[in-house]
C-alpha cells in the first residue's frame, strides 16, 4: 500500500477508535442536514467546519469509528423493525459530541432527530432526482460489488466488518427493495416531502450547492468567510476512498495475522531443532 493511499484511507488507526456507548451529550445540536446522501452532504460538512461548528457527523465519522455502526444497527431497529421513534438518549450515545450531523446515517432518522432536538436548525441539501441516482448509483449503491471491501468486510472482524449489516440497512431504506431506479428516485422524492411537513418554515433551509455562503450563512446567521463555498466528493474520489479504505483494512487484518503467524513458525522452529534432526 503507497503513502497516498493510506493517507486517502477513511478508517484511522485502531488506536483511535472509540465506543460511544453510554455517552451523553456534551454541546448542544445546532443544525441537522436531512438531504440525501450524494447531494452535497459532504460539501456541507467542510462548509459547516469552516464556519465553526464543532464536529459535524457524517458516513465518514463512522468509517472513522467503526463501532459507531453498531449503535446506527440498534437505532435502526427501534425504528424500522419496531415502528418506534429513537429516544433522545440513544442519538446523544451517537452524536452527543456533535454540534451538526449530516449525510446517512442521520438523514434516516429525519423524524426522530427534529422531536429529539427541536430547536436545531433544518438544512434540506437538494438535488435532481435522476442526476442524484445516477451519483449514487455510482458510488454508494457499488460499494457491496467492489470485491475488494468484500474482501475486506468478510476478513477484517474489527472495522469494516462492523459496517456491512448498517451499510446494507442504509441501501435499503434509501433505495428500497430490489434497488430501482423508479423505487429509488421515488424514494427520494417522498423523503424530502415528508421533511417539509416536519419543521416550520422559518427553521427549514432548501439549500442547492450552487446558493454557496449566500444563502447558508444569514440562515445560520453568521458572517460569510472568505473564499469559495467548497465542493468536495466527486464519484470518482469516493469510489478512490472506499477501495483505499479497504486496502487499509486488509494490510491490518495481515498485520494482526503475522504476529501468530511468525509464532507459530517459530515454535515450529524450535521443536524441530530440539528434535535433533539438524
Amino acid at each position: 500500500m503507497s503513502l497516498s493511499e493510506e493517507g486517502f484511507s477513511m478508517i484511522p488507526p485502531r488506536s483511535e477508535w472509540r465506543s460511544r456507548r453510554g455517552m451523553t451529550r456534551t454541546v448542544p445540536m445546532k443544525v441537522l442536514v436531512l438531504g440525501y446522501p450524494r447531494t452535497g452532504t459532504s460539501s456541507m460538512r467542510k462548509a459547516l467546519q469552516i464556519l465553526g461548528y464543532d464536529e459535524v457527523y457524517h458516513m465518514e465519522s463512522v468509517l472513522a469509528n467503526p463501532h459507531d455502526a453498531d449503535l446506527w444497527k440498534e437505532a435502526y431497529h427501534t425504528k424500522y423493525d419496531k415502528g418506534e421513534l429513537v429516544p433522545r438518549e440513544k442519538f446523544d450515545e451517537i452524536l452527543g459530541h456533535c454540534e451538526a450531523a449530516t449525510d446517512a446515517p442521520p438523514m434516516m432518522y429525519a423524524e426522530d432527530l427534529v422531536a429529539a432536538y427541536p430547536d436545531a436548525k433544518v438544512i434540506l441539501t437538494l438535488r435532481d432526482p435522476a442526476k442524484w441516482w445516477k451519483s449514487f448509483r455510482a458510488t454508494v449503491a457499488s460499494v457491496p460489488q467492489n470485491r475488494t471491501f468484500a474482501l475486506a468486510m468478510l476478513l477484517d472482524y474489527s472495522g469494516v466488518r462492523h459496517l456491512g449489516g448498517m451499510s446494507k440497512q442504509m441501501i435499503m431504506q434509501l433505495c428500497g427493495p430490489g434497488v430501482t431506479p423508479e423505487g429509488a428516485q421515488a424514494r427520494f422524492v417522498a423523503h424530502y416531502d415528508h421533511v417539509r411537513t416536519l419543521v416550520p418554515k422559518d427553521r427549514l433551509l432548501e439549500f442547492d450547492v450552487k446558493d454557496g455562503w449566500e444563502s447558508l450563512c444569514p440562515f445560520l446567521g453568521v458572517p460569510i468567510p472568505d473564499g469559495a463555498y467548497p465542493h468536495s466528493n466527486d464519484s470518482a474520489v469516493f469510489n478512490q476512498r472506499v477501495t483505499a479504505t479497504a486496502r487499509a483494512a486488509l494490510w491490518r487484518v495481515a498485520g494482526d495475522l503475522a504476529v501468530p503467524v511468525l509464532g507459530l513458525l517459530a515454535l515450529g522452529l524450535a521443536t524441530y531443532y530440539r528434535s535433533g534432526k539438524v
